[in-house]
């Protein structure tokens, strides 16, 4: 971009001299200078030639930069934004469409803000999504940073919003798709009626496991009935649940019915069977707000 630039040598001055009207600046240097503000603006000319030496106050839109020197050397626009950016919004897309979901909201009230950590509990294995970094200025949403991830995972996980359990020894899910069909049969007809009721279409399963912690990589067998009464426990808690596995499957579910175990072939290997039934979309922005996983249905 186009600035004006200001010449900073030896000497103490309350406002530089403007020494050229148009250049292109990559490099700013100050030195054996006392220097109270530095601030640069693009779109200035023939502003220029009617500068009266006077600085801007604050950061407006043609700012580039404007250091106040106030025991930082910032001279970005973060603490302005701090004023304008009233939330952060973190959307999602799967890489190759079009429509971008918001997954995450994050209220801006101070500098500190800015930072923040959110996991995406919802993504599903051997998709590679995109991620946008939306900051919301004075009401609307300003430019957007895009990254790039990869989803990909092995095993089974089954997790709430407060817990996730990493499930690998004897891992089996046994799936059904379900629908509400009827055959009815007449007396003039050779073939029987076929009835399809309704809208319903869900899937559920029987998911087989043995529930082991781990400590430092390693299987913990000796208090293995201490993490698998905490299972026990997550699993009939009512919340809804994610179970996904390697392949891409990735369902929003409750568990139902009784949890039963079996010892198998040796004590420490009991195995839990895991009823689930489908509850909702886990792709569906209202389904997965509705069950806690994020905190806005703004896209709903």
């Amino acid at each position: 971009m186009f600035v004006d630039t200001f010449l900073l040598t030896d000497g103490d001055w309350n406002t530089a001299e403007l020494i050229q009207p148009v250049l292109w600046i990559k490099d700013i240097q100050l030195t054996d200078g006392i220097v109270d503000v530095l601030h640069g603006e693009q779109n200035l000319v023939p502003a220029a030639e009617s500068w009266d030496g006077s600085i801007p106050d604050g950061w407006g839109w043609d700012t580039i930069l404007d250091a106040q020197f106030n025991g930082v050397l910032i001279a970005g626009s973060i603490e302005a934004d701090v004023n304008t950016t009233s939330e952060i919004r973190i959307k999602r897309r799967v890489k190759g469409t079009f429509r971008w979901s918001t997954m995450f909201v994050q209220p801006v009230d101070d500098l500190d803000d800015f930072s923040f950590e959110w996991y995406d509990k919802t993504a599903a294995s051997n998709i590679t999504y995109e991620y946008a970094y939306v900051p919301v200025i004075s009401g609307s949403e300003g430019s957007v940073s895009v990254s790039e991830i990869g989803s990909k995972f092995n095993d089974y996980f089954i997790m709430d919003t407060d817990a996730t359990y990493h499930l690998i020894v004897e891992a089996l899910n046994q799936i059904t798709y379900n629908q509400e069909t009827a055959i009815q049969t007449t007396i003039g007809r050779k073939y029987p009626f076929f009835i399809k009721n309704g809208n319903v279409g869900y899937y559920s399963g029987s998911f087989q496991c043995v529930a082991v912690g781990e400590d430092n990589c390693q299987f913990d067998w000796e208090d293995g009935e201490v993490f698998r009464r905490e299972f026990d426990q997550f699993l009939a808690n009512g919340k809804p649940k994610i179970l996904k596995d390697w392949q891409g499957n990735n369902w929003l579910v409750h568990i139902t019915d009784a949890i039963p175990r079996s010892n198998g072939d040796h004590y420490y290997l009991p195995s839990h069977e895991i009823s689930w039934t489908e509850c909702g979309d886990v792709t569906a922005i209202g389904d997965l707000y509705d069950a806690g996983f994020i905190n806005t249905d703004m896209d709903r």
